[in-house]
């Protein structure tokens, strides 16, 4: 719940002024990356998630879902150089919102993938949070990885594209390499 807060806090769209909003595509792109991954989490506990998650739980992993993608999916990509203020926020940079929105949506889909089939089928006992948590760290680490690794092919040609030229064609590359390499993992 505090990393749902703290994302939400540092992400928030409300403290902006009427002009930086009105009309920015790269916010809804955003708002839809998050509902997105959200939805695929409740779709993954609801068919294909351990029976375990009933009731309160259902919802405690929802927040949590909400909270990487928040946390782990908008703010971190800071690591790649692109802020979401400045770039899509105050700059409606659309090339810099696909992005980050297709790391948010591959995040969300990581964490999904977290929570897909049982705990602990050959034993009595309940699994717990710690364990899609676990496999979702490791699952973003290789995400993180992957996406270096596709963005040093072209060593500080990405971030001219994306920050300076604002090639939408460069963010959409990425945003679908990222939610396919995400579904892979």
């Amino acid at each position: 719940g505090i990393a749902a807060l703290v994302g939400t806090y540092w992400t928030k769209v409300s403290s902006l002024p009427r002009a930086f909003t009105e009309g920015n595509a790269g916010i809804g792109l955003l708002r839809l990356s998050v509902a997105a991954s959200v939805l695929w989490t409740a779709y993954v506990i609801q068919f294909h998630g351990d029976p375990s998650i009933q009731g309160i739980y259902i919802w405690f992993y929802l927040v949590m879902a909400y909270a990487v993608v928040k946390v782990f999916g908008q703010i971190s990509t800071l690591m790649f150089g692109l802020h979401l203020r400045s770039d899509v926020y105050e700059r409606r940079n659309l090339a810099a919102a696909l992005f980050i929105a297709g790391f948010t949506l591959a995040v969300g889909v990581i964490f999904g993938g977290s929570l897909w089939g049982e705990a602990d089928p050959l034993s009595e006992d309940e699994g717990g949070y710690w364990i899609p948590l676990a496999f979702f760290v490791l699952g973003w680490a290789v995400l993180v990885v992957s996406t270096a690794l596709y963005l040093w092919r072209e060593p500080g040609r990405f971030q001219r594209q994306i920050r300076q030229e604002r090639e939408t064609g460069a963010g959409w590359g990425a945003a679908v390499y990222m939610v396919m390499t995400a579904t892979l993992i």
